[in-house]
This record gives structure tokens, sequence and C-alpha cells, in this order.
């Protein structure tokens, strides 16, 4: 009687401490910084301004550092190609502006999409696009 009483005390501790055992958290955390948030390819329409003609391009956005990425924008249609622009990042509400120091290049990032307007010689550009 005693071996019964202590056989079923330990099948008791043994069930409640493989009860007790759960799994890590496997999720993925959430990004921390607005850069890898951003950061990807997009694909869109770029228009010339003054020309009502689009263009299907591609963006792709590279994280430099938690607050910069680097732009380069790429359209064989019309044989425009932009190379590697950093880009600054402040973020403001639920949208990301983007802003180069150096050169006229400015857009945001709401959601999954993109805006951006830049300058190469005397054309203006805008791409509207999503990832």
């Amino acid at each position: 009687m005693k071996t019964m009483k202590y056989l079923s005390m330990l099948l008791i501790m043994v069930a409640m401490s493989v009860c007790m055992v759960s799994c890590g958290d496997d999720d993925d955390d959430a990004p921390t910084d607005v850069a890898t948030v951003i950061a990807g390819d997009y694909s869109g329409t770029l228009n010339v301004m003054g020309y009502t003609d689009q263009f299907t391009a591609y963006i792709t956005l590279t994280r430099k550092s938690d607050t910069a990425v680097s732009l380069v924008v790429d359209c064989d249609e019309i044989d425009m190609h932009l190379n590697s622009v950093i880009l600054d990042i402040t973020q403001s509400n639920n949208s990301y502006k983007l802003a180069s120091s150096s050169k006229a290049v400015n857009g945001t990032v709401i959601g999954k999409n993109l805006n951006i307007t830049f300058s190469v010689g005397s054309k203006t550009y805008t791409f509207y696009g999503d990832k």
C-alpha cells in the first residue's frame, strides 16, 4: 500500500512537471528600426513631369543604418538608371519621409506604398509603386 501511494505521488509529480513546460516564443520580433521596415524592392510606374506617358520602373531601398536607406532606380523602357542615393528617414505618424541632403530626391512610404520624386538633368520624375 505504501508503494502504491509512493508511485501515485511520483506519477502526479511527473505529470505536473510535463504540463508546466511550454514552448519558447518562436515568433520573429518585429523590426525595431525604420530602415528595416521600409527596405525592399518596389515596382510601379514612373512619370516624367510634363509628359503623359507612364513607364514601368523598379526601385530598391537598401538599409544603410537605422535611419538611412540607399535608393536605386531602374527603368529600362527609357534607359534611365539612378544609382545609389542615400536617403534619410524621418517618421511622421504612420508614414516615413525620405529625403536626400545632397540630391533632389524626396518621397514618402505609407504602408507598402512608395512615392518618390527626383530630378535627373533637366527632367523631374515621379514614381508610384508598392512592395
